[in-house]
């Protein structure tokens, strides 16, 4: 017998006095919710195991208990008798007879139970939405509700199958089906329909390969229906950015869970992973720290100090100027990208009228081969981001939802490449705002080339956190 987690269990009215084995069964309709539910918490308790193994009974630990009560429909010239149906999800998958048994033997109730159910909300949208074999008028109006935890989640919103790929491609394929059996056209599509599509195909957008929409135009065109082409058609412009959402919404799990981890767990979560790059990278780096004379537990110290502290009037911003390029500068910080990932940073400001829009999604700022021009950035907004204040945050007002610019307070750490040159010309300037910003840097200078290609070793999240944890600390 299958271990399951959820299952959907029936308390009938018992069509014989006594059981098979000769207990006297007992009618629902003598107890209440509560008294059911007792009941079953105390057969969860103390589950009735034919082969215990060292004589020790295991415990069902229940983690969600909804329990509905119903009526039959009354015989003729009688009275119409009511049963029970409940819902449960048990912490772990568990084998259900020892439990059944207990209930029979102890509290004299006959179950019957379903293992058709494979989520919850399956067993609680059967009893609690109505349909046209169970009118709103036949169900329960008032269920018990239970949870380990204290508080059970509205009905309203664990009655729905959860999203996923899989439920999308099922649920577009009954709308088809039932479109063609009626001679209708396929239903319109839309862009939910094309989450199913990508996952399947695994067609994704890569660091460097934004090619992702011609791949999938090229599957869609041999795999798909006349409808979805003519969507993808119609969309193909939007579809590098379709292919990205796709695969956040797919991915919404982890990826929530890593927007809310503060970036030093993340850092020791990156820290605990393997390896991925044979210590090529981490032996790079090293060598371009030794090679230009810096001190790695020190700029290691300031770089743990930026992620802990974040964006504030008294962390100093890191910064790593370098005569030409090849420094090996870059090639460390691309770290923080391979840690906290792409879409987590905000990069070099390109756009000159509105340089810092995204910046309130970020967790991390990079500015890589940045210029302290006032062309780029203000020289005034500089100060105000470096020193850890708030920010005007000017934003383009012909796009839909954007209503006003916005002020900045996030607490995204700054890191900065730069070329010494820009160094030069930021400490000749003499004037108060630059003087501010200078200030405000924590300045690393890398003055020698190092003979190995920094290009060809990609960026290492395990080696990268390491490297901080073990010195920054």
């Amino acid at each position: 017998m299958a271990k399951r987690q959820v299952y959907f269990v029936t308390f009938p009215h018992p069509k014989v006095e006594r059981s098979q084995c000769g207990v006297r069964l007992v009618t629902p309709g003598s107890l209440s919710h509560e008294e059911l539910l007792s009941k079953l918490l105390a057969a969860c308790h103390d589950p009735a195991y034919s082969n215990m193994e060292n004589g020790v009974s295991r415990s069902v630990l229940l983690a969600q208990v909804a329990v509905f009560r119903e009526f039959h429909k009354a015989a003729e010239g009688g009275t119409p008798h009511c049963h029970y149906h409940v819902a449960l999800k048990a912490e772990a998958s568990f084998r259900f007879a020892p439990v059944k048994k207990a209930l029979l033997q102890n509290f004299g109730v006959a179950t019957h139970w379903s293992c058709t159910h494979h989520g919850y909300w399956s067993p609680i949208r059967y009893c609690s939405v109505p349909s046209p074999a169970k009118p709103l008028s036949a169900l329960d109006t008032k269920p018990l509700l239970w949870a380990r935890c204290g508080v059970h989640p509205p009905l309203h919103l664990c009655c729905h199958e959860p999203a996923t790929a899989a439920a999308s491609r099922a649920k577009r394929q009954r709308r088809e089906n039932f479109a063609s059996e009626g001679g209708k056209a396929d239903p319109r599509v839309s862009e939910y329909d094309l989450w199913p599509i990508v996952v399947e195909s695994g067609i994704r957008n890569a660091v460097g390969d934004r090619q992702a929409y011609l791949r999938l135009m090229q599957y869609v065109k041999s795999h798909c229906s006349q409808a979805v082409c003519a969507f993808v058609f119609k969309n193909r412009t939007r579809l590098p950015g379709l292919i990205d959402d796709i695969w956040r919404w797919e991915n919404i799990d982890s990826v929530v869970t890593c927007a809310d981890q503060s970036l030093l767990d993340r850092l020791r979560v990156a820290a605990a992973m393997p390896c991925s790059c044979g210590g090529a990278w981490k032996a790079l780096v090293c060598q371009a720290f030794a090679f230009n004379g810096v001190n790695l537990a020190e700029l290691c110290g300031f770089v743990f100090r930026a992620l802990a502290q974040g964006r504030s009037p008294t962390t100093p911003v890191v910064t790593l100027a370098g005569i030409k390029g090849g420094e090996g500068k870059s090639l460390f910080l691309k770290g923080l990208a391979a840690v906290y990932g792409h879409e987590h940073l905000f990069y070099t400001p390109q756009h000159p009228a509105f340089p810092l829009v995204g910046l309130e999604f970020a967790k991390v700022v990079f500015l890589d081969d940045f210029r302290f021009l006032e062309s780029v950035v203000p020289m005034a907004t500089q100060c105000l981001w470096f020193d850890g204040s708030a920010v005007p945050l000017a934003k383009p007002q012909n796009v839909p939802g954007s209503m006003a610019h916005d002020v900045y307070h996030g607490a995204a750490p700054v890191f900065i490449t730069t070329k010494l040159e820009d160094m030069d010309a930021l400490e000749a300037d003499g004037g108060g705002e630059a003087s501010m910003v200078l200030r405000r840097l924590k300045v690393f200078r890398f003055t020698q080339r190092i003979t190995a290609p920094t290009n060809r070793v990609p960026e290492c999240a395990h080696c990268f956190a390491h490297l901080i944890c073990s010195h920054g600390q």
